[in-house]
């Protein structure tokens, strides 16, 4: 057999059993309110889908994986939903800012359609200044918890301080001091007085 046809056959078969770059595309992003500079401590809502791309010909997700959920709102509250062909299979209400879906939920024959419904409700972080923050972060990560494909898909705002009421620094009003000096030209003054009556 030819030689090059063996080379050809070989990268052909690399090709079909490499796993495909696998992603998590966060789509259908609704954030109210939707400005990109959001003041500390105002409520947002955050709607969105997360497309789960199949990463080899096997599975639609590594079932030992986990797809890992974050946020940097304050006291978030998370209601998560793994969807297969627009079947909601598990539901996940939660708390904190960090939130774990086991891949067993989101693993299935690659024929199948699958996704993650998230909806996220918290508020914006108290900062010193304007600096962007993380509304959600998607990420993927082994068993080792190290992100299987680089860095997390992050949907991001800034956060900017708002006019905080500072406290008066207006003093009552005291009794003026006398100054030494004043009380000393109003002795001698009345004593030169005094002196002059009597002479």
């Amino acid at each position: 057999m030819n030689p090059l046809r063996i080379i050809q056959a070989l990268f052909l078969l690399t090709i079909l059993f490499l796993p495909v770059l696998a992603e998590h595309p966060i789509e259908n992003i609704t954030l109210i309110p939707g400005a990109d500079f959001l003041p500390e401590g105002l409520p947002v809502n955050l709607s969105a889908t997360i497309r789960i791309i199949p990463p080899g010909p096997t599975t639609t997700f590594v079932e030992w994986d986990e797809l890992v959920l974050s946020t940097e709102l304050d006291n978030p509250y998370w209601d998560i939903a793994a969807i297969a062909d627009q079947h909601r299979v598990a539901v996940t209400p939660a708390e904190g800012q960090v939130v774990k879906i086991p891949g067993y939920l989101l693993s299935y024959n690659p024929g199948r359609q699958v996704s993650v419904s998230v909806s996220l409700m918290g508020t914006v972080p108290f900062v010193k200044e304007p600096r962007s923050f993380v509304v959600l972060s998607v990420d993927e990560q082994n068993d080792r918890g190290v992100s299987v494909y680089g860095p997390a898909d992050n949907v991001s705002r800034t956060a900017i301080p708002s006019p905080r009421t500072q406290p008066s620094t207006t003093l009552p009003p005291t009794q003026a001091a006398v100054s030494p000096v004043v009380v000393l030209a109003a002795l001698l003054g009345s004593l030169v007085i005094l002196w002059w009556k009597i002479h």
